[in-house]
């Protein structure tokens, strides 16, 4: 019996910890990257890019995820003597232990600023995952505007509605506005219906089913489908067609290329857009693989867990992997800037580039 409270308070501070520091290295390392990330983009010539209007709506969303419910579980674990992180109860062992101690009964503060969590999370991943797959897209479009041949079919003017800065800006507003009023639902389906359970969904169901369908499986499948038919452009984009028609031979063996066409496949233009094409698709497979996890624990929550003691009874082991799958969803919008400057080298090199300029620019002004 010893043995077992031990083991239980020994999960329990493990759970503490892993929040602590797991959180601090999301919002921390999140905002830097997200940060340098807009800095980046807003740079020539990414910034006359349509898919750069895109990426910055996203990365805007990925600030509002990370000092959410990321930065709300840090405060909870560092300060469990002060109260006004209470207010949004709910999110951690800690919090819940603690509000078994006094009334049992929320606020309508409580409450509120529940519902505001829950609607501005879901708010900031659905237009996360909407700008990924528009930006998806408008890689393909642009990789299929290089195929002349095909200009005059309905698939190139699709494809060049994508790819100019004045549609993208449309697009990008027409989303906030849509996943704005969509979001509000579960304004309606989570509130606080005591404070032992904490910020909990009325209809779990309903819940698990929309998040994995929606989040876990449409958008994602949406994001890779484009992501492979870009693949399969993108091989094509070093065939730029010479002025002369020289072409391929028959054992795609290159015959003759002018220099026109060479000073095109050596330009600084092509190769960014080439690696920020690279850089979609490995976002892509980023999100992708850190969605997966939470669908399936989500699904296995619902199926072995009654709904009506939601979030009371989960043993201190359930909540310590619990926490770690729910830390998977925050991978991308923390460290995606960092992988994409590991992983390519052109955005890398510029990159580094730009902030040399302007670190030796603000010094040499001082």
């Amino acid at each position: 019996m010893n043995n077992s409270i031990h083991n239980d308070s020994e999960l329990d501070l493990s759970t503490r910890y892993l929040n602590i520091y797991g959180n601090l290295f999301f919002v921390t390392f999140g905002n830097i990257g997200n940060l340098l990330k807009v800095g980046f983009f807003l740079q020539k010539p990414l910034r006359s890019c349509a898919c750069s209007v895109f990426i910055l709506v996203a990365t805007f969303s990925n600030f509002i995820t990370l000092n959410n419910i990321p930065l709300h579980r840090l405060l909870v674990n560092v300060f469990t003597s002060s109260y006004w992180v209470n207010a949004g109860v709910g999110w951690s062992k800690i919090e819940k232990i603690r509000s078994n101690l006094s009334s049992d009964t929320a606020t309508d503060f409580e409450i509120i600023v529940c519902k505001l969590r829950i609607y501005f999370h879901m708010l900031s991943a659905s237009l996360t995952f909407q700008m990924l797959l528009l930006a998806s897209i408008n890689r393909l479009g642009s990789s299929w505007r290089r195929r002349k041949y095909q200009q005059q079919t309905c698939y190139y003017h699709i494809a060049d509605y994508f790819c100019h800065m004045s549609n993208a800006f449309k697009l990008s507003l027409i989303s906030c506005i849509v996943w704005a009023i969509i979001s509000l639902q579960h304004v309606f389906n989570y509130t606080i219906v005591s404070r032992s359970q904490g910020c909990v969904a009325r209809n779990l169901t309903l819940w698990t089913i929309w998040v994995t369908s929606i989040h876990c499986l449409l958008l994602p499948i949406l994001m890779t489908l484009f992501g492979i038919l870009t693949l399969k452009n993108i091989r094509t984009l070093p065939t730029i067609r010479c002025l002369h028609n020289r072409r391929y031979d028959q054992n795609r063996q290159f015959v003759q290329m002018c220099h026109h066409c060479v000073d095109n496949r050596r330009s600084s233009q092509y190769q960014v857009e080439k690696q920020l094409t690279l850089m979609i698709i490995a976002e892509i497979i980023v999100t992708v693989l850190t969605s997966v996890p939470y669908a399936a624990y989500s699904f296995y929550r619902l199926l072995t867990i009654n709904k009506y003691t939601y979030e009371t009874n989960i043993s201190n082991k359930a909540n310590w992997i619990e926490s770690i799958i729910r830390m998977t969803v925050y991978l991308e919008p923390s460290c995606g800037c960092y992988i994409y400057l590991i992983t390519l080298t052109t955005l890398r090199k510029r990159f580094n580039s730009i902030l040399l300029k302007k670190l030796t620019s603000t010094f040499c002004c001082w």
